[in-house]
């Protein structure tokens, strides 16, 4: 067999990539502190004015009841897309997507996590091409319910007398929704597994697990509709912050405009989300009449909040998940 001309483990091959993946980092880390600066110039006066205090306490612990309900309605998301036959415990599938949540917190754009739960995931069953494949799958589907919570809700912007750029919501929906089809498309099509069959089997197997999913499309609906719960369980924990700081926040207004920050929030250009995930509340809800203020303040409270959730959660289950096992 033929040794390739540079081994993965040739010591100026791994210092490049030590040095790629600090750049990058230093990278985010600039864009994050740009976007800080932004933020603190633009809405200066208004984050002056704010003065912080909790209204309703209850509505905040039932915000943090409604984000343990939406992790593990997501993991159990994750788990139905996975074969029976390859799935192992609840608890311990629970247990890893908790773990890649908190990682999600704070790597950037929020695929870290889902590299983390897969590798975990691929420890525990053996099966590289299912972690990959049903990861990226439930990906898929959240995008999918994303998008179409986004178009149905900016629809109501026709009745809703919002703020004077509302109109603008309904073109990002669609554009959202075209990106989504066309990507999905792209991804399941068979042009691309021609060009998988040329790839390392590696990258391969993963992709003809992914398009297995095709000839189910009961589980996919499944998941879909699992996904939907999520999206209003995110309103729902944005509305319910908010009433707990006393924002003059509206339920209208959150279930506009909360799918489209959530696509937005995910781009990886900054450290952990921060600064893209603020900016985007300040845009997105600035279209519908929020102040800049009480946008960003209820973006960093709602990520503090899931934050401090998901960070119990991973501590529980470090604690009282058994090691790995198969399901029956």
């Amino acid at each position: 067999m033929q040794r390739s001309a540079i081994s993965p483990t040739d010591p100026a091959l791994r210092a490049r990539r030590f040095l790629d993946g600090r750049l990058s980092w230093w990278i985010r880390g600039a864009v994050t502190v740009i976007l800080a600066i932004f933020l603190v110039r633009r809405a200066h006066e208004e984050l002056s004015a704010l003065q912080l205090h909790l209204a309703h306490p209850i509505q905040l612990a039932l915000a943090a009841g409604v984000a343990t309900l939406a992790v593990c309605l997501s993991a159990w998301m994750w788990y139905i897309l996975i074969p029976p036959a390859d799935r192992i415990a609840f608890r311990q599938t629970l247990a890893q997507y908790v773990l890649g949540h908190l990682w999600n917190s704070l790597l950037p754009g929020g695929m870290g996590g889902d590299v983390v739960r897969a590798a975990a995931f691929r420890n525990a069953s053996g099966r590289g091409d299912i972690a990959v494949s049903s990861v990226l799958m439930a990906r898929l589907c959240s995008l999918w319910a994303i998008v179409l919570t986004a178009a149905a809700a900016s629809l109501l912007h026709l009745w809703y007398p919002g703020g004077s750029a509302a109109p603008q919501l309904p073109l990002l929906a669609a554009g959202a929704l075209v990106l989504a089809a066309g990507g999905t498309a792209f991804l399941l099509a068979p042009p691309l597994s021609a060009l998988m069959r040329r790839l390392p089997d590696r990258l391969h197997s993963w992709h003809a697990c992914l398009r297995a999913y095709r000839g189910h499309p009961a589980q996919l609906l499944q998941a879909l509709g699992w996904a939907l719960t999520i999206q209003l369980c995110a309103v729902a924990i944005n509305r319910l912050v908010a009433g707990a700081l006393d924002l003059p926040v509206t339920t209208g207004q959150l279930l506009i405009s909360v799918p489209l920050i959530t696509l937005t929030a995910v781009l990886p250009i900054s450290l952990g989300g921060f600064g893209v995930r603020e900016v985007s509340y300040m845009v997105v809800l600035g279209l519908v009449g929020v102040p800049a203020g009480d946008a960003i303040l209820l973006a960093v409270a709602v990520f503090a909040l899931l934050t401090l959730v998901t960070a119990a959660g991973a501590g529980i289950c470090r604690l009282l998940v058994s090691p790995p096992e198969r399901s029956p």
